[in-house]
C-alpha cells in the first residue's frame, strides 16, 4: 500500500467502543491507529498491558463460529500534539459529555483537512466542533452517527473485547469544511477502518 493509500487514525477515548475500534482498525494493512485517553492514568494503563500481548478482538456472527483479530494500535497517549500529529481522521469513540474536553485539548494541533467522527456523536456534534474549534472548524469534515457500529463488552481493559454484533447500517449526517478539502475520502475511508459492515 502506498503512502497515498496509507490512513493515520486517531481514536479518542477508552471504553467498549474504543478497544473495538482500535483492535478492528489496527488490523488492516497500512493503517496506523492511535489512541487518546486523557482520563486518569488509563493511556498508561493500556500501553503497559500491549507490552507483552496483542489487543485481542473476538467477534461474534449469528450461525458462526467466533473470529479473532490480535493486532496492536501504534500508539496510546495522554499527550494531545503527539496524539493528532499528521492523522487524517479523528473518532470520537466515548460518551457525548466528553467530547468537549477533548476538542478543546486538540484544537491547537488540529490540521487541516482533518475529518472529525462521532462514534456516536449525540446530537450537536457539529455545533460543538464549530463552537470550539472556532475558524479552524471550517477546515475540518465533521461526520456524525447515531451509534458505534457494534455492540461491544470489554473483557479486560486494554487486552480483550467482544463484539458482540455488528450493525448492517448506520444512520449519520456530513458537514465538509467550506476552507480545507477532506485529507481522505470521508465515507470511503471510514468504511476501510469499520469494515464491511455497517454500510
Amino acid at each position: 500500500m502506498s503512502s497515498a493509500d496509507s490512513i493515520k487514525l486517531l481514536i479518542c477515548g477508552s471504553g467498549n467502543g474504543a478497544h473495538a475500534f482500535a483492535g478492528i482498525a489496527s488490523s488492516h494493512p497500512g493503517t496506523e491507529v492511535r489512541v487518546l485517553s486523557l482520563y486518569q492514568d488509563e493511556a498508561e494503563r493500556w500501553s503497559k498491558a500491549l507490552e507483552t500481548a496483542d489487543l485481542e478482538i473476538t467477534c461474534h456472527r449469528r450461525d458462526q463460529e467466533p473470529s479473532v483479530i490480535r493486532s496492536k494500535p501504534a500508539l496510546i497517549t495522554k499527550n494531545p500534539e503527539d496524539a493528532v500529529r499528521g492523522v487524517d481522521i479523528i473518532a470520537f469513540v466515548l460518551p457525548a459529555f466528553a467530547h468537549q474536553v477533548f476538542l478543546e485539548a486538540l484544537k491547537p494541533y488540529i490540521e487541516p483537512g482533518v475529518i472529525i467522527v462521532g462514534l456516536p456523536g449525540a446530537s450537536g456534534l457539529e455545533f460543538q466542533v464549530r463552537g470550539i474549534l472556532g475558524d479552524k472548524a471550517n477546515t475540518c469534515t465533521v461526520m456524525n452517527f447515531e451509534s458505534l457500529p457494534w455492540a461491544c463488552r470489554l473483557g479486560e481493559f486494554g487486552r480483550k473485547c467482544d463484539v458482540l454484533g455488528t450493525k448492517e447500517s448506520m444512520v449519520g449526517a456530513m458537514q465538509v469544511g467550506r476552507d480545507a478539502a477532506p485529507k481522505k475520502n470521508p465515507v470511503t475511508t471510514l468504511q476501510s477502518l469499520i469494515g464491511d459492515h455497517p454500510d
